[in-house]
C-alpha cells in the first residue's frame, strides 16, 4: 500500500536529482496555497498512518502472526 501520493500528500522527487529538487522548489514557490494544502494532507497521512496507536496495532498483529 502506498501512503504518499505525489503532489497530493508530498512532493516526490528522484534521489540526488538537483533538477527534480529545483522543479519541486520552484513549484512550491509559484503555488504557495497548493503547497500548504499538500503539507496539510501529508501531515494528516503521517498522523493517520504512523501514530503510535496505529503502529502499535500493526506491530501487535505482526507478533500474533509469528
Amino acid at each position: 500500500e502506498k501512503y504518499i501520493k505525489d503532489k497530493q500528500d508530498a512532493y516526490l522527487i528522484e534521489p540526488e536529482s538537483s533538477e527534480a529538487i529545483y522543479k519541486a522548489v520552484t513549484h512550491i514557490i509559484n503555488n504557495p496555497s497548493q503547497a500548504c494544502q499538500i503539507a496539510d494532507s501529508g501531515l494528516k497521512v503521517a498522523y493517520d498512518k504512523f501514530s503510535i496507536q496505529n503502529v502499535g496495532k500493526i506491530f501487535e498483529t505482526f507478533l500474533k502472526e509469528l
